[in-house]
């Protein structure tokens, strides 16, 4: 394809972008390379250039390899770090006399990168892959889809394969120990209490039954007579008013 090849150090781009690296350090790994993927590949298609995205390597681990149009996945070989091969592609591409981009943000690895080898940071890179802003009322180019479909066709034949595989490994798992009603703790008798008998009414004693009765009016009849008495006194007063 004309025009520059990019390589990609994955788990450096990875691990320089928030929403890729919450997905690996929380144990969704496969979930970040697919998504960084995802945006590789319209990446490549937008720019019609092709793209190799490098992961390190894992001995028999090969996930999500091969060519989907202008995208390339690969791993580095034999459990290996991403840097050996990817300073071996570039020097391949540019001594054919192709130009090749480099996205790392690895010190180490810019420095044993060829000559005439150009290398951008992950979070600039990150920044190209966001499609431009396009004026209302312009039609966007067409963007090839068979890299796309190519893509997601093989990422669809992996889920049907784990979807297939899954009966085998639940059976192969254990089931937990049935627990029996003897394994149960029994419920402590709870003591029953007796019903409580309704207490006797107190005898009044002899002195009680003699004493006499108060000679002290009623509470209401003081408090009638000391109303009277009040507007007894209030009648006086007017009359000494009118007098004068």
């Amino acid at each position: 394809m004309a025009g520059t090849t990019w390589i990609i150090d994955g788990h450096n781009v990875i691990y320089h972008v928030p929403r890729l690296e919450k997905l690996q350090t929380s144990g969704a790994k496969r979930e970040a390379r697919e998504a960084l993927a995802e945006v590789c590949l319209a990446f490549a298609a937008r720019r019609n250039e092709s793209l190799v995205l490098v992961f390190d390597g894992v001995p028999g681990f090969t996930e999500g390899a091969g060519a989907f149009g202008h995208l390339e996945i690969t791993y580095a070989p034999y459990g290996g770090k991403a840097d050996d091969m990817i300073v071996l592609r570039t020097d391949k591409i540019i001594d054919a006399g192709g130009r090749v981009t480099v996205v790392t943000n690895d010190r180490d690895l810019k420095l044993r990168l060829h000559r005439n080898a150009t290398a951008i940071g992950s979070g600039e890179f990150w920044k190209l892959t966001k499609p431009p802003r396009k004026p209302t009322g312009e039609q966007r180019p067409d963007i090839p889809l068979q890299d796309v479909e190519a893509f997601f066709l093989e990422q669809e034949e992996r889920v049907l394969q784990e979807i297939q595989e899954q009966p085998e490994r639940d059976r192969q798992r254990k089931p937990p120990p049935r627990r029996t009603s003897a394994d149960s703790p029994r419920p402590k008798p709870t003591k029953r209490s007796s019903p409580q008998k309704p207490a006797a009414p107190r005898k009044r004693s002899l002195r009680e039954e003699k004493k006499p009765a108060s000679k002290e009016p009623h509470v209401a009849e003081k408090l009638r007579m000391k109303k009277e008495k009040g507007k007894r006194k209030q009648a006086k007063r007017l009359q000494r008013r009118k007098r004068r």
